[in-house]
Order: C-alpha cells, then sequence, then structure tokens
C-alpha cells in the first residue's frame, strides 16, 4: 500500500527495481482509498476502515519525495 498523491506504476517499478532488482512487477500495491474503493465495489464492507494495523513498513525515494509503504491489514465481510 502507499500514500495518496502517487501513481501505482510508478510506485510498483521503483519497489520493482529497488527492493528486487527488477525481478517482476508487484501488481498488488495501490494506494489505501483504491483498495478500499475494491472492495468496496466488489460487495466487501470493511470494519474500522480508519484502523491502520501494518506491518514491513519501508521506505523509498519517489518522485523526488520520501514515501512509507506497507503491508496493511483490514477486516473485511462479504
Amino acid at each position: 500500500m502507499h500514500p495518496a498523491g502517487f501513481e501505482s506504476g510508478l510506485v510498483v517499478s521503483t519497489v520493482d527495481d529497488v527492493m528486487f532488482s527488477g525481478a517482476g512487477p508487484l501488481h498488488t500495491i495501490r494506494s489505501r482509498d483504491a483498495w478500499l474503493a475494491l472492495f468496496q465495489q466488489n460487495g466487501w464492507q470493511i470494519e474500522d476502515a480508519d484502523e491502520v494495523t501494518a506491518v514491513n513498513h519501508f521506505e523509498l525515494p519517489i518522485a523526488g519525495r520520501s514515501v512509507h509503504i506497507q503491508t496493511q491489514f483490514v477486516t473485511a465481510t462479504a
């Protein structure tokens, strides 16, 4: 997950280059809002959407800014 304001393709390519030496694209990196919208569009209800549980937090330079990338967990029900 990445913060809003960055184009996901740029974040994916930067993470792929920096973290994985270009070994393969990471198509699951999206902004938090994009993930929440995707869940909602597919009929999932998110509980406590403002609560953030994050792991694997790291920072990368993207577009001249320092960007925090993290895995976040949400509770969703269909």
